[in-house]
């Protein structure tokens, strides 16, 4: 097994599974419904091993229960950097469907107690990344890009750069391999 392998994830006696979890909100939220402005999360982007689904969250769209159920689980560990604030925001914007991130782990605070005396609270990513992974990352750095450009069209899918996925795809697998390493 890779060092960083999540491990069995067969549905009988697995044990904790690390799942990296991330999202993004790209849309202006101009409604005036939110007090803070803050839009929704529209890409949920998250990693079990070295497989990564990016999904669209659409307000009108519930969330699938097998989605629901795997986030649930108390063998599912979703691990992020700023997990806690993610998590919340994802619960509340999908709290119709009934969302709950039941274990979650903040990589800083994880990576704290690995590394004593490094101020990681305030990091990025990509900084902690460096630091956990002892700097074999190769973090996908973005351009000024529009996820949802082609949103009013209905063509987001198609409308995804290859950029944009390895973008989406490398933050939710960093938040999974970081997990994976800090938590074995």
């Amino acid at each position: 097994m890779d060092s960083w392998d999540p491990g069995y994830h067969g549905k009988k006696n697995r044990r904790n599974l690390i799942v990296g979890l991330s999202a993004l909100s790209s849309r202006p939220f101009a409604n005036g419904s939110n007090p803070k402005g803050e839009a929704p999360y529209d890409l949920l982007q998250l990693c079990v091993g070295t497989h990564c689904l990016l999904m669209e969250l659409y307000s009108y769209c519930p969330l699938p229960r097998a989605l629901r159920d795997f986030l649930y689980d108390n063998k599912t560990v979703v691990a992020g950097v700023g997990i806690e604030k993610i998590s919340k925001k994802l619960e509340k914007d999908r709290k119709e469907d009934g969302l709950i991130i039941r274990k979650r782990v903040e990589l800083r605070e994880e990576a704290e107690k690995m590394f004593p005396g490094n101020k990681l609270e305030k990091c990025s990513l990509e900084e902690l990344a460096m630091v956990v992974l002892r700097g074999e990352v190769n973090f996908v750095k973005p351009k000024k890009m529009k996820w949802h450009e082609a949103h009013e069209t209905g063509k987001f899918c198609s409308s995804l750069s290859k950029e944009m996925i390895k973008c989406a795809s490398v933050e939710a697998f960093l938040a999974c391999r970081m997990g994976s390493n800090l938590l074995k």
